[in-house]
């Protein structure tokens, strides 16, 4: 799930992007450097526009939502609707991870 299955989704527009076609080219150079650009532009904090896309976002969170309610089974298996925020900036006391979960009623992305 999330923003990296996309790359490789031919009917996805993200497919048809630069980091897309060298990540399916199935060449390891073009593959590790495309990754490449996807790390140093998040520890730059400098987003790649495309994969910040709100329209892009919502599609994947639908489908996160989706996945999760698909799955939920009351009194035998609970799922929680909720996503991990991963900050690459270091502020005392480091915050590394933050999850954050949504009440099961939610039905719209707020950021």
């Amino acid at each position: 799930m999330g923003i990296m299955p996309l790359l490789l989704k031919k009917d996805n527009p993200m497919a048809d992007t630069e980091i897309g076609k060298d990540i399916a080219s199935g060449d390891p150079k073009k593959g590790e450097a495309a990754f490449q650009k996807i790390i140093t532009s998040v520890a730059d904090n400098v987003p790649i526009s495309y994969m910040v896309d709100p329209k892009t976002m919502l599609s994947i969170w639908e489908k996160q939502k989706k996945t999760t309610n698909k799955h939920n089974d009351p009194g035998k298996f609970t799922t929680l609707i909720a996503f991990e925020w991963t900050s690459i900036w270091y502020t005392p006391p480091p915050e590394l991870a933050t999850k954050l979960d949504f009440n099961p009623g939610l039905q719209q992305f707020l950021p």
